[in-house]
């Protein structure tokens, strides 16, 4: 989830614009108005490489597969602002911004992170977020910071949520994790579902980097986790 370079973490930190929106009218009702408050989200510009995560959009449909890298949230908040304003010349003050998950390698931690900000500086705006997780589809290490930060998570019964601590890649010697990492890994998880927090804290999963996975079905008829997954898909 995090790479390593033989003197410690590597950290390609893009540089960061932001996009102010004022005063912008469509016929009689402002993007204010609709509660896009734009200027809070911050673009990732990294020129010159290619999206490690492949995102479709559909609407307010965006479509997550491939591998989290350090130049992703680039791709994920170009593609939030474009469904937002597209449901701004709609007129469409109640739809989310659905999510739909199939990252099976999860990726980078760092990036993950920071995808979860944008994700944030989102919900902060009043825009809901729906995370899904399909049939066939595996939602692993990094991509659960996502299905985690969504203000709804949907899962198929077959879908898969595969969790684990930090994984160091590549590295010359062992490099000890950032207590941010873990803290912010915990507040995810609480915010999702108390016991489900507690049962990672009693079974150091993040500290000693165990694997765990589930299906929806599981996590759905779990009483202890209840509201971690708020919807079962049905087909």
């Amino acid at each position: 989830m995090w790479k390593e370079s033989r003197t410690g973490i590597e950290s390609n930190t893009p540089t960061t614009y932001h996009a102010v929106i004022s005063g912008i009218r469509m016929g009689e009702w402002s993007l204010f108005g609709f509660g896009l408050m734009m200027a809070s989200l911050v673009f990732f510009l990294m020129p010159g490489r290619a999206n490690a995560v492949e995102i479709e959009r559909f609407a307010n449909h965006l479509v997550l597969s491939g591998e989290i890298a350090d130049y992703s949230p680039g791709a994920l908040n170009r593609n939030l602002v474009e469904a937002l304003l597209d449901l701004a010349m709609a007129d469409d003050r109640t739809s989310p911004v659905y999510l739909h998950l199939n990252l099976p390698k999860g990726g980078d931690a760092a990036a993950s992170f920071r995808l979860v900000d944008i994700i944030r500086s989102a919900q902060d705006q009043g825009t809901r977020v729906v995370a899904q997780v399909s049939a066939g589809d595996t939602c692993m290490s990094g991509c659960t910071f996502l299905f985690l930060a969504a203000d709804e998570r949907w899962m198929a019964p077959e879908g898969r949520l595969v969790f684990h601590g930090f994984t160091q890649r590549n590295a010359a010697r062992p490099v000890p994790v950032p207590e941010r990492y873990i803290e912010t890994y915990y507040k995810l998880l609480a915010a999702a579902n108390q016991t489900f927090f507690e049962f990672f804290k009693a079974a150091r999963i993040i500290e000693d980097d165990r694997k765990v996975g589930f299906t929806g079905q599981t996590l759905f008829e779990e009483r202890a986790f209840a509201g971690l997954v708020t919807r079962l898909l049905m087909h």
